[in-house]
C-alpha cells in the first residue's frame, strides 16, 4: 500500500446503528419534545463545522445534499447505470458521501487526515451529470463542481492533515467589526470581529428557544437563556453561566451539552470545534457510577500526591451512563468530562458522562491483529466491560482530580511559603499566573498530555480490586478484566495510534493516539520481561506479548517511573513497590505547577516514533497501516414531530442509511443548508 492509498476509503467501510430506540421510547412527550428541539439545535449547530473543517468542505456538502436532495438514492444509481457509471464506483461515491458527512467534513475527526473518494474524477463527473440535480440546475452545478473538484481530490502535504489556518473565529448572531480594535503584536496585525456562522447560530438560538418551552426545571431554563445569549452576542462568560446551571442540574433525565467545545483538532490546542449531543440516561450502569462517584473522595487519597496538590474540595460530580440520541460534531467520543473551563471545573465542579451505547457499538466485530488467538479471545470477551471501567476511572478520577497551583489577584490559591515540591524539596517556583489557563500555557501539547494522565490514572486504578468490584466483577473474572484492560491499552498503541502519526512532518495528528503510543512506548522502556514486540513475519506481521503476571509489580513501576519523568530536571531516584502509589504524581505535579518546558521535553521523548532499534515504529508502522480497519461509522436516528408527537426515525447501517439520515436532518430548515453554506464560504474566501 502506497503513503497515499491510505487516504482513500474502502468499498467495505464498517457502519453500525447506534441503537437507542429502548431508551427513548421510555421517555414522556414532553421529554422527547425536549430532546428533540436540543436534536434540531445540535444538528443545525454543526454546519459550522464544515467551515471550521476545510475552506473546499462547504462546497463538498453543498454539491452532495442537491445531488442527495432532488431524488432516491436507489433512482440515483439507476441514472448512473445507464450512463455506463460502474456498481463498484456508485458505492464508492456512497461511502465517500457518508464518511464526509459524519466527519464533518472531508478530514477524519479521529486523526485529521484528509480522504479523498475512491473513484477517478472523470467517473464522478459522470456521475454527477446524470443526477436531477444537474439536469434542473446545470450552471449552479457546473460553477459548484469546477469550484470543488481541485481541493476534493488534492493531496498535497500542506493538505494532507490539518494546519494552522489565518483567521480566527468568533461565532455569533451579531456582527462587529470591531469586538477588540487593530493591533499590532510583532509586526503582525490583528483585528478580533464576531458574527462568524451567523445564519447558523441564528437557527441554533431558535430551536433552544422551543426546547426551553419543554424544560423540567428552572436550571434548564437558565442554561438555556445563557446559551441563547453566548450564541446571539459570541459572549464566552455567558456559555461559561450556561455551564453553571448545567452542572446544577443534576439527575436529569435528558442530558445535553452544546456549544464550541474540545480543542483536540485545533493545531494550537486552544480554539473550540462545535459540537452537541442529547441522551437518555442508562440507569442501571449509572448507579455503579453512582457509587464510583460516592467513594472518589476515599479513592482520591489513594493516587500519590499529598493533599496539597489534590483540589481543597472534592466537588462530587454527577456521573452518568447515557444513551445517545443525537451527537453531532466530528465524532463520537465514549466518554466525557465538562465543562473545559478550569475555573468551573476547580471551584465550582463538573460532569463525567459515559455514552454507553457507543462504546459497544464502537467495538462490534472490533479485529485484533499481532496477538495470540488466546490474547485475541480475552479481548473479545471483554474489551466491553474493560474499556467501561476504564472510562470511568480515566473521566472521574484521572479528569477529575488533581489541584492547579495559581496566582491570583491577591495572592495564590496555595501557601506559596509552605508547600514543597515533592521531588526537589523547594518551594513552588512554575504556577500558572493571573489570566493563564492549562490550555492557554500547553497549547498543543495540552490535550495530548492530558489524556496520557487521565488513562495512566484508570491503568493504575484498575488494579485496585474494590474497584473493580463496584462494576460487578470479582475473583479471576476481575483478574481477566484488569488483564484485558492493559492489554488493550498495549494493542491499540501498537496497532491503531500508528496511523495517526505523520512520517513527513513527524507530528501526531491525535491526542488519544499519542498518548496511549506514548504509555505503549514507557511500558516498553521497562524491560523485565513484561512487555514485547516483535517482528514475525518481516514486513507482515507483528505479536504482541504482555506478561500478566508483571504487571502489578513491574507494570505499575514501569508507569510511576515514567510519571516521575515529568519533572524532567529532577533526576530522583524513588523505590517503588506493588504497594507504593506514585501513579500519575509527575503529570500532576507539572500540571499543577504550570512547568510546561519540562513536561515538553519529557513527553516528547516518549511520543518519538524511532526509525530502526529493538522497535523501530516508523518502519512497523506500514504492517499496522496493512492491518488497519476504518474507524467504524455510528448511524443516527432522527427525531420527527408528526401532530405534537415526537417519534424516531431509524436508518440501516449502510451508506445510502447514513446518507439518508443526514439528507433528512435538514430538509425542514427554512432555508436550505447547502445555500446557507455557500453564502457563508463566499465570505470567507477572501481569507483563505
Amino acid at each position: 500500500m502506497s503513503e497515499d492509498d491510505q487516504y482513500s476509503l474502502p468499498n467495505d467501510y464498517p457502519i453500525v446503528e447506534l441503537e437507542c430506540q429502548v431508551a427513548f421510547d421510555a421517555l414522556s412527550n414532553k421529554q422527547k419534545l425536549y430532546a428533540h428541539y436540543l436534536s434540531l439545535a445540535s444538528w443545525h449547530g454543526s454546519l459550522a463545522v464544515y467551515l471550521q473543517t476545510s475552506p473546499e468542505s462547504p462546497l463538498i456538502f453543498s454539491l452532495l445534499t442537491k445531488v442527495f436532495s432532488k431524488e432516491p438514492i436507489d433512482e440515483l444509481k439507476k441514472a448512473a447505470l445507464i450512463k455506463g457509471f460502474s456498481e463498484e464506483n456508485f458505492t464508492a461515491f456512497l461511502v465517500y458521501s457518508s464518511v464526509f458527512f459524519s466527519n464533518s467534513g472531508n478530514y477524519k475527526g479521529f486523526g485529521d487526515t484528509k480522504f479523498v473518494p475512491n473513484l477517478p474524477v472523470d467517473q464522478l463527473e459522470v456521475l454527477l451529470k446524470a443526477s436531477k440535480a444537474w439536469n434542473s440546475e446545470p450552471e449552479a452545478l457546473q460553477s459548484l463542481w469546477d469550484r470543488v473538484k481541485g481541493p476534493l481530490y488534492s493531496l498535497s502535504e500542506r493538505e494532507k492533515q490539518l494546519s494552522y489556518p489565518d483567521k480566527i473565529r468568533l461565532a455569533a448572531v451579531e456582527t462587529s467589526p470591531d469586538v477588540i480594535p487593530e493591533a499590532d503584536f510583532k509586526g503582525s496585525k490583528f483585528v478580533v470581529t464576531k458574527g462568524d456562522y451567523s445564519p447558523i447560530m441564528k437557527l441554533l438560538v431558535q430551536h433552544l428557544g422551543k426546547a426551553k418551552e419543554h424544560a423540567a426545571n428552572d436550571f434548564e431554563k437558565k442554561m438555556l437563556d445563557h446559551y441563547q445569549t453566548s450564541f446571539t452576542t459570541g459572549s464566552l462568560d455567558a456559555h461559561k453561566d450556561g455551564s453553571r446551571q448545567w452542572i446544577k442540574n443534576k439527575d436529569p433525565i435528558i442530558e445535553t451539552y452544546i456549544g464550541f467545545i474540545e480543542t483536540y483538532r485545533d493545531p494550537a490546542g486552544s480554539r473550540g470545534e462545535f459540537e452537541g449531543f442529547v441522551a437518555m440516561v442508562n440507569k442501571p450502569m449509572s448507579e455503579k457510577f453512582n457509587t464510583l462517584v460516592n467513594k472518589a473522595e476515599s479513592l482520591l487519597t489513594r493516587l500519590p500526591w499529598t493533599k496539597e496538590f489534590e483540589k481543597d474540595t472534592f466537588l462530587q460530580p454527577d456521573f452518568t451512563s447515557l444513551d445517545v440520541l443525537s451527537f453531532s460534531g466530528s465524532g463520537i467520543p465514549a466518554g466525557i468530562n465538562i465543562p473545559n473551563y478550569d475555573e468551573i471545573r476547580q471551584n465550582e465542579g463538573f460532569k463525567n458522562v459515559s455514552l454507553g451505547n457507543v462504546i459497544p457499538a464502537a467495538y462490534k466485530d472490533a479485529k485484533t491483529p499481532f496477538l495470540t488467538q488466546e490474547d485475541s479471545n480475552i479481548l473479545e470477551k471483554l474489551r466491553i466491560p474493560a474499556f467501561e471501567v476504564q472510562v470511568g476511572l480515566h473521566e472521574l478520577l484521572g479528569h477529575g482530580s488533581g489541584k492547579m497551583f495559581c496566582q491570583t489577584n491577591d495572592g495564590f490559591n496555595f501557601d506559596a511559603d509552605e508547600i514543597k515540591h515533592p521531588f526537589t524539596g523547594r518551594k513552588i517556583s512554575t504556577f500558572y499566573k493571573v489570566g493563564e489557563t492549562y490550555d492557554s500555557l500547553f497549547t498543543s501539547l495540552s490535550s495530548t498530555y492530558e489524556e496520557c494522565r487521565a488513562e495512566c490514572v484508570g491503568l493504575f486504578l484498575c488494579l485496585q480490586k474494590d474497584i473493580v468490584e463496584i462494576f460487578g466483577v470479582k475473583g479471576q473474572d476481575a483478574e481477566d478484566l484488569i488483564y484485558a484492560n492493559w492489554l488493550s491499552m498495549v494493542h491499540v498503541g501498537v496497532a491503531k495510534c500508528l496511523e495517526n502519526y505523520q512520517p513527513a512532518s513527524k507530528l501526531w495528528l491525535q491526542a488519544h493516539s499519542q498518548a496511549r503510543y506514548v504509555i505503549l512506548r514507557v511500558l516498553l522502556e521497562a524491560g523485565g520481561g513484561l512487555l514485547e514486540v516483535k517482528e514475525t513475519d518481516p514486513g507482515k506481521d507483528l505479536l504482541i506479548t504482555l506478561d500478566r503476571t508483571k504487571i502489578p509489580t513491574v507494570g505499575k513501576k514501569a508507569i510511576g517511573d515514567f510519571l516521575h519523568k515529568l519533572q524532567a530536571s529532577v533526576n530522583l531516584a524513588i523505590d517503588y513497590t506493588a504497594d507504593d502509589r506514585e501513579i500519575g504524581v509527575r503529570i500532576s505535579v507539572y500540571k499543577a505547577t504550570a512547568d510546561l518546558e519540562s513536561a515538553k521535553n519529557m513527553y516528547n521523548k516518549y511520543a518519538e516514533v524511532p526509525e530502526d532499534g529493538p522497535h523501530p515504529f516508523a518502519k512497523w508502522r506500514a504492517i499496522a497501516l496493512a492491518q488497519k480497519k476504518p474507524r467504524k461509522i455510528l448511524v443516527q436516528a432522527n427525531t420527527k414531530e408528526d401532530g405534537g408527537k415526537i417519534y424516531l426515525k431509524r436508518y440501516p447501517p449502510t451508506p445510502e442509511g447514513v446518507v439518508q439520515s443526514y439528507i433528512d436532518r435538514f430538509t425542514n430548515m427554512p432555508t436550505h443548508p447547502s445555500i446557507l453554506l455557500e453564502e457563508l464560504w463566499k465570505m470567507d474566501k477572501d481569507h483563505f
